[in-house]
């Protein structure tokens, strides 16, 4: 089910516990996360790792498109039409060296990263060959 997807559960818990606590503190909030997806395994590194990925599917995405960083080919249109400047080029770098870490991380760290890894390795997947190429200068 959709709902139960890392990143979708990430919203959820977001959703859920800012609609509680307003002002609830980014300590808190993290804390939260590490239990929910984690568990006993839950780590300050594992939690970034996650809202890392979250970002990375979150920048530059609209209604209608996927983020840059889950769609080669709207990097290619973006890029096609001459709107890939150096620094949203340095950003998906950026993004994609930090989810490329996190698929090294968490390769062989079992169940409770496996979805975490699953979606960093997707990642990493889809941006080798000809699609790395996309964000060359």
């Amino acid at each position: 089910m959709p709902y139960n997807e890392l990143l979708v559960r990430i919203n959820r818990i977001a959703y859920r516990d800012y609609a509680r606590i307003p002002d609830l503190s980014d300590e808190a909030f993290r804390a939260t996360v590490g239990k929910e997806l984690f568990g006993e395994n839950a780590s300050a590194e594992a939690v970034d790792g996650t809202l890392a990925l979250q970002e990375a599917f979150a920048t530059d995405r609209t209604w209608m498109q996927a983020a840059p960083i889950a769609s080669p080919e709207r990097v290619r249109a973006i890029r096609a039409s001459g709107q890939l400047t150096p620094k949203k080029r340095a950003a998906y770098l950026n993004q994609l060296e930090k989810i490329r870490r996190i698929e090294e991380r968490y390769r062989d760290k079992g169940a409770p990263f496996a979805k975490m890894h699953r979606i960093a390795k997707w990642v990493t997947e889809l941006w080798s060959g000809q699609n790395a190429a996309l964000l060359s200068p």
